[in-house]
């Protein structure tokens, strides 16, 4: 029975799959958005409370997986609350990004296709990222914009909820919580 269980997880540390690191918080992890009209323009917002998770191949070292979360009550800027209100965040209080599929461009340049959850409902969303490494950190610089007027069941008025949002990020990850990572899961 001892070894039956020991068995099971060492089993287990080997299929779990790729290396998983947390974006660092205080290193410029951001996320910003800038609406170009609205019914309280200018409307503009950042913030730093974004959590990003890095998924590595441990063999290979490619990028699997770029997501991110982030809290819609955690803007700050003009009108920060526009992305909270719009977004129902209290039923529904963050902004969700999973990925789906990675295509490395070359020259540093990814395209990441996944989800974004925003009001509870999903839609399809293409995220572009250029990598930048220094000695000790990772960032990716991304870019995206999305369509709020999807996530409603029947379309808001025009002049309250614009038909596109662009957004960026940066993503910031420790090379050394990146070789930590992919020495514990084993490989």
């Amino acid at each position: 029975m001892k070894a039956t269980i020991i068995t099971i997880i060492t089993t287990l540390a080997w299929f779990t799959g790729p290396a998983v690191v947390t974006a660092q918080p205080d290193l410029h992890t951001t996320i910003q958005y800038e609406v170009p009209f609205g019914p309280v323009y200018p409307i503009w917002a950042s913030s730093n409370l974004i959590q990003g998770s890095l998924a590595l191949n441990d063999s290979t070292a490619a990028v699997e997986k770029l997501d991110f979360s982030v809290p819609l009550n955690s803007f700050i800027g003009q009108n920060a609350n526009y992305l909270e209100w719009l977004g129902y965040s209290f039923t529904f209080p963050n902004l969700e990004f999973r990925t789906n599929k990675v295509i490395n461009q070359g020259d540093g340049k990814y395209q990441v296709k996944g989800n974004l959850q925003f009001r509870g409902q999903f839609e399809p969303v293409t995220i572009n990222y250029k990598r930048e490494d220094t000695e000790d950190w990772i960032t990716f610089k991304g870019s995206f914009t999305f369509n709020p007027r999807d996530f409603f069941i029947s379309a808001p008025p025009f002049d309250l909820v614009p038909n596109r949002i662009p957004m960026t990020l940066n993503l910031v990850f420790s090379k050394a919580d990146i070789q930590s990572a992919t020495a514990a899961n084993g490989k």
